[in-house]
């Protein structure tokens, strides 16, 4: 069973007070541990003293690195995942890092990417659609956010960003003054 959290920060500093340098292994542990109480900066640290990491460490790394904001280096480390199963994952946290350092046209192109792309992680995949519909909401073009969203609640219906891209794609109709079709696809929402 895990420690508790303040418990876990204090074997942490245990272990790096008395027993550095550290072995490659504890090193990885300490890594995922940190992250899971968000002491982020030991974290990249660890996972950086642990390297070459297998691609779910890799991620693990990636993700830690743009909490730090460091999204430069986050970007290269999603970039070198290759296993198939969290592909989607590491590209989607990558779309996100993009965004994060400004280059918002990039970004979408990496989003709508990770949507389009075959995969069997369709939470991932719907979560890429569904951001990109906010963002273009936040830009104004409710018209390509509306498609954007029913895309998403027509190809993921059963995850729960399907649901609510049904939701907003009524929203928007009902905004725009189409209260009639609004409330069609609202009544179709509640009978799933």
């Amino acid at each position: 069973p895990a420690l508790p959290p303040e418990d876990t920060r204090t074997v942490i500093e245990i272990l790096d007070r008395n027993f550095s340098p550290l072995q490659r292994a504890e090193e990885l542990v300490i890594a995922r541990r940190a992250a899971a109480v968000e002491q982020w900066s030991r974290s990249a640290q660890g996972y950086a003293r642990a390297a070459p990491l297998a691609d779910a460490d890799r991620l693990g790394h990636g993700t830690v690195l743009a909490r730090l904001g460091r999204h430069r280096e986050a970007i290269t480390v999603f970039q070198s995942i290759r296993g198939r199963d969290l592909l989607a994952k590491s590209r989607y946290q990558r779309a996100r890092s993009i965004l994060r350092i400004g280059t918002r046209a990039a970004g979408m192109v990496a989003l709508r990417q990770v949507f389009g792309a075959r995969t069997a992680d369709s939470t991932t995949a719907a979560a890429a659609g569904f951001l990109r519909a906010d963002l273009l909401v936040e830009s104004g073009d409710d018209g390509a956010a509306r498609v954007a969203y029913l895309k998403v609640a027509r190809r993921f219906p059963g995850t729960s960003y399907g649901a609510r891209a049904g939701f907003e794609a009524a929203l928007i109709l009902y905004l725009r003054g189409n209260a009639r079709n609004a409330a069609r696809e609202f009544t179709a929402l509640a009978e799933r």
